[in-house]
């Protein structure tokens, strides 16, 4: 089975974060590439108060490392902390992340009372029989 991939600087501009933070993102991950959404995917719906979103898990997604490298970057970017937190929901919502860094997040979340819920994937079918 072939997985088609993206680019990073191809689904940077459904971000719609500042250019100065478009340039720095694309410049440190100039040729990386991620998976096009597949049924392999795990995906979660993740509520912050009446914000939600979705977040998709699969293999070849954003690492934790690399989650920690953009929030550094939108984090210098942006002076306000909520705008910078806008920015990593937008960002996470147009990339998938690695299943590590999903749980990662996920956890953290919840911590500080964040609801989230797995609502498709392999684990979801896993969960299911």
């Amino acid at each position: 089975m072939t997985v088609e991939m993206f680019d990073f600087k191809s689904a940077l501009k459904r971000t719609k974060l500042n250019p100065v933070q478009k340039m720095t993102l694309s410049n440190r991950f100039k040729g990386r590439e991620f998976p096009m959404p597949s049924e392999q995917d795990n995906v979660y719906q993740v509520a912050f108060g009446e914000t939600v979103i979705n977040i998709r898990a699969a293999e070849n997604g954003l690492l934790p490392d690399e989650m920690d490298l953009i929030a550094d970057v939108l984090s210098r970017a942006r002076k306000n902390e909520q705008k910078a937190m806008i920015d990593m929901l937008t960002v996470i919502q147009v990339y998938p992340l690695a299943q590590e860094t999903a749980d990662t997040l996920i956890k953290e979340w919840g911590e500080n009372g964040v609801e989230s819920k797995l609502i498709a994937g392999p684990a979801l079918e896993s969960v299911a029989n």
